[in-house]
């Protein structure tokens, strides 16, 4: 089954995020049949500092904990290697949704 990822991106046009129905239809259409909340986020939907990134992922670094990320601008990336030391710290590891519900 084809990936498709298009359903959380903004749409071209405007900008937005697509409707929620039509986020749960995409998601639907690769297999995923139930909504997941997430616990927590890196906060970096928006250029925010390495710094900032860093203290929301201790903040939310935890077992069984939902952790969001977008890695859209650069202080996400220059932290990456920190967030997974701090995974390794706490013996955490990462999975996707696909890797939890099987598929």
């Amino acid at each position: 089954m084809q990936s498709k990822t298009s359903f959380t991106a903004p749409s071209e046009t405007t900008g937005q995020a697509p409707s929620r129905g039509k986020q749960e239809q995409a998601a639907a259409d690769v297999g995923f049949s139930r909504a997941t909340m997430w616990y927590g986020s890196l906060a970096d939907s928006s250029p925010i500092s390495s710094n900032e990134i860093y203290s929301f992922a201790q903040q939310y670094v935890h077992a069984q904990h939902i952790l969001i990320g977008h890695l859209n601008y650069e202080g996400v990336i220059s932290v990456l290697d920190k967030i997974k030391a701090l995974l390794d710290q706490r013996g955490l590891t990462t999975v996707t949704l696909r890797d939890y519900y099987g598929g």
